[in-house]
């Protein structure tokens, strides 16, 4: 999968890899990121973006998200609006329902599992800045992640090959196999250098089949990555599938405005090997 790059690494593999017209047309579709990585003790040079797991802060007129049937969801990811240079200021705080997760061994077509879920199976909660809060325990018939704290590291992410900017800019000639663009050589290389990085704030989603900007319906443009979590982290992927993408969309204007209840999950999993 593509990870997060600095732009020196991102011009250097299209230039390595890449027709020079072509890397000239692509670079520019590359966007901003913020990884997400686990800060190693002693590390004071890191900015601190939040936590993984753990306890959540959260108002006292914020109810914990529970499912239809009442199970309460789990605390994914707690992050710092101000420290992934969000415009928005206070936090994000991010809830999955881990039964999304669980292995069914009667569903041997994984890609039919792809795309949205219930909007019940996920809540992303925005806490303004300077809104009281305490930490909360898990309710009962609840569980919890192990909690990790994370720093901020700035790069760069490039766009899946289907992207609709990729698209945009060179037609449906980007959908052909053998375009410079779908060359194992440069997928390769953009999965195996860069940082470690997998759990995100913007840039492009990882690639893993289709682009998930043709989830969510209307203009595939309009929406953006808020924010990207990797199960194949240890620390998330308790059981079921692990190497899931989960990945919340949202709007331009809606980001702008905070509008964090707009954002929209949609998942992408990994192929399994079926018996």
């Amino acid at each position: 999968m593509a990870r997060v790059h600095t732009d020196d690494e991102l011009a250097a593999l299209a230039r390595a890899h890449l027709p020079a017209d072509v890397a000239e047309r692509w670079l520019p579709l590359c966007r901003p990121a913020v990884g997400l990585v686990p800060l190693r003790a002693g590390d004071v040079l890191t900015t601190v973006a939040g936590h993984l797991g753990g306890e959540p802060a959260l108002p006292d007129d914020v109810p914990w998200p529970v499912t239809g049937d009442g199970r309460p969801l789990y605390h994914l990811a707690t992050v710092d609006c101000a420290a992934v240079g969000l415009p928005a200021r206070g936090r994000m705080v991010f809830f999955v329902d881990e039964a999304l997760f669980d292995d069914d061994p009667d569903d041997a077509d994984d890609a039919d599992d792809d795309g949205p879920p219930a909007a019940e199976a996920a809540r992303l909660v925005h806490v303004p800045a300077g809104t009281p809060v305490r930490p909360r325990a898990t309710p009962a018939r609840g569980n919890a992640y192990e909690r990790t704290r994370l720093g901020a590291r700035p790069g760069s992410t490039a766009p899946a090959a289907d992207h609709p900017l990729v698209r945009r800019e060179f037609g449906d000639a980007a959908t052909a196999p053998g375009h410079p663009l779908h060359a194992l050589a440069f997928a390769r290389a953009l999965a195996s250098a860069g940082g470690e990085a997998e759990h995100r704030v913007g840039g492009h989603p990882s690639p893993l089949r289709r682009s998930v900007a043709y989830d969510v319906g209307g203009d595939p443009l309009a929406w953006q990555q808020l924010a990207q979590f990797d199960r194949s982290d240890p620390g998330i992927a308790w059981h079921g599938d692990d190497g899931v993408l989960l990945h919340w969309l949202i709007r331009a204007d809606d980001l702008a405005a905070a509008r964090f209840d707009r954002a929209v999950l949609t998942l992408r999993r990994p192929y399994r090997s079926v018996g």
